[in-house]
């Protein structure tokens, strides 16, 4: 009997052995239970081969060799390599029969659905059992496409700046790929008019700085992109239904406005341009509708706000810690201020309040435009 080599079953490397070797090797307890498992996998193997009457194998004896099946010619035919020796064994088959089935004949499907094989369908010869059972069991779920997007930043002014600000901002655009090609380019538009373009990420935009006046403007980016590509659904089949084709994406849009302030204070010497700035409180672009709180420190000995000529005036002002109405204790005049950096003049109302005494206490007023 020929004697087992621990290793050989070990590896898989089992040329040669005999139904009598695997059988010895199952019951031997010497021997690891991996290796054992191993040796009643080939008496299987044998099994198979030989009740088929094109694998018939001789003097209960077989080779598997890379995947090759070989027949024994000889009694205790061990220790020859089967394709060194063609005088002690006789080639079967190139490879291990293929158990899996296949269709034999192209099959065009007619009168009936099943999963994802629909009427009309061609099955082709040749497609395996497996794959027309993946294809009736499994629906196809359609894929989904994403289109690209981008996105633009731009820093360096607030999104609120005052009339005659110098604005010195930089821009940059993140584009996102999703389903789509690759981005071609990028292109910076300026209330709708293109001022630069950048083909190479990072897209960036870095224009000189200028000063804003009573106006709105919008930074917007363009993409440019190719066609993205086609993807598979859950059956790994293609399909282009969907498929991102060339073309382009706007960003959001990022405004900067530029707007006159209103002005808040107390004991301001005269309503000349300088004397108005120098308030302590300024707020910009104020809207009817708007509450702005006026503090009021003890000892002061007028109160001034002074609001843009086109505002309305206000509804209310509220001496809050009496809740008290003083609207009616204000007189209106008019003057022109400047905006920021000396910029042009605009008229305003002022609103002016001197009581009859300095005030005792910190004191708020409301003021509701």
């Amino acid at each position: 009997m020929a004697k087992i080599n621990k290793r050989i079953i070990e590896l898989g490397e089992y040329e040669g052995l005999s139904l009598d070797d695997l059988h010895l090797a199952v019951d031997n307890p010497s021997f690891q239970e991996t290796q054992r498992i191993k040796a009643s996998n080939l008496i299987h193997e044998f099994g198979k081969l030989a009740y088929r009457p094109d694998y018939p194998y001789k003097k209960d004896m077989l080779a598997f060799s890379s995947g090759e099946v070989w027949s024994s010619n000889v009694d205790n035919n061990v220790g020859n390599a089967p394709a060194d020796n063609s005088e002690f064994w006789t080639k079967v088959t190139n490879k291990r029969p293929d158990t899996s089935g296949a269709l034999p004949e192209t099959i065009v499907v007619n009168g009936t659905t099943w999963g994802s094989i629909k009427d009309g369908d061609t099955l082709t010869a040749g497609t395996s059992f497996f794959e027309l059972f993946k294809r009736g069991l499994i629906v196809a779920q359609p894929v989904t496409y994403l289109a690209p997007a981008l996105s633009l930043n731009v820093s360096g002014a607030a999104p609120v700046v005052e009339v005659g600000t110098s604005v010195d901002i930089a821009a940059s655009a993140n584009y996102n790929q999703r389903d789509g090609g690759n981005c071609t380019g990028v292109a910076f538009k300026r209330n709708g008019v293109t001022q630069a373009t950048d083909s190479t990420a990072p897209y960036t935009y870095d224009p000189l700085s200028f000063v804003i006046g009573q106006e709105t403007i919008s930074y917007r980016a363009t993409a440019t992109y190719e066609a993205g590509p086609i993807k598979n659904n859950n059956l790994g089949e293609p399909q282009p239904d969907g498929q991102i084709q060339s073309g382009s994406v706007d960003s959001n849009t990022v405004n900067i406005k530029g707007a006159r302030a209103g002005f808040f204070g107390v004991d301001n010497p005269d309503n000349t341009s300088a004397s108005v700035r120098a308030l302590a409180k300024h707020v910009l672009d104020i809207k009817q509708g708007d509450k702005i709180i006026l503090p009021i420190p003890a000892g002061a000995t007028k109160v001034t706000f002074v609001l843009e000529d086109s505002l309305p005036a206000p509804s209310s002002v509220l001496y809050m810690e009496g809740n008290v109405q003083v609207k009616g204790n204000f007189e209106v005049s008019a003057t022109n201020v400047r905006g920021a950096n000396n910029y042009a003049l605009a008229p305003y109302k002022v609103y002016t309040y001197i009581p009859a005494a300095p005030f005792v206490g910190d004191s708020n007023y409301e003021i509701t435009i």
